[in-house]
């Protein structure tokens, strides 16, 4: 049975708000989405606040699931083309719960002789400073090219003058 990650942010009956990021196992995404809620909701009837007040709550909404085929919501495929060039399709969110993996096959990259990388981030959702780090950092081992950037992260790298370090691309094939 597949795993989900479920992002659920609640209120409670004092209008306090937060969010929990729970893994459930459920044979489909609707039914993680279900048990998710269920959990919550089961231990919202046996927890308390930190001020000894009931956690009850009011409202929940589930805003964020992770694809189970993706590693904690981040997939990377490895495509090689001509010339040592190999192409990096991304999908889903680099952040600090999924830099991890894109650190780690930068470094199986360079152990393994990579020298041109086009990093394709068509599929990108979101990305935060711990991407954009191992970004920079891979940048002095590896020569690396951006491709397929969406609008939001395409202005958060202009905000952050990656733009300057880095080529971008409109299209893998550039």
């Amino acid at each position: 049975m597949p795993s989900y990650t479920i992002l659920v942010c609640y209120t409670d009956k004092f209008k306090r708000t937060g969010t929990a990021r729970l893994r459930v196992k459920a044979g489909d995404p609707t039914a993680a989405r279900r048990k998710a809620v269920q959990e919550l909701e089961e231990f919202s009837k046996y927890s308390s606040r930190p001020d000894g007040r009931a956690f009850e709550l009011d409202t929940i909404q589930v805003v964020e699931q992770a694809d189970p085929r993706r590693e904690e919501g981040l997939l990377i495929t490895r495509n090689n083309i001509h010339s040592g060039v190999e192409v990096w399709e991304f999908k889903g969110t680099i952040d600090a719960n999924t830099n991890r993996q894109f650190e780690e096959l930068i470094e199986e990259a360079v152990r393994e002789g990579t020298h041109r990388i086009v990093l394709d981030f068509k599929g990108v959702e979101y990305i935060n400073s711990s991407g954009i780090g191992t970004i920079v950092s891979a940048s002095s081992e590896i020569n690396i090219r951006i491709a397929n950037l969406p609008q939001k992260i395409a202005e958060v790298f202009l905000v952050v003058g990656l733009d300057q370090l880095l080529p971008i691309f409109h299209s893998v094939d550039e």
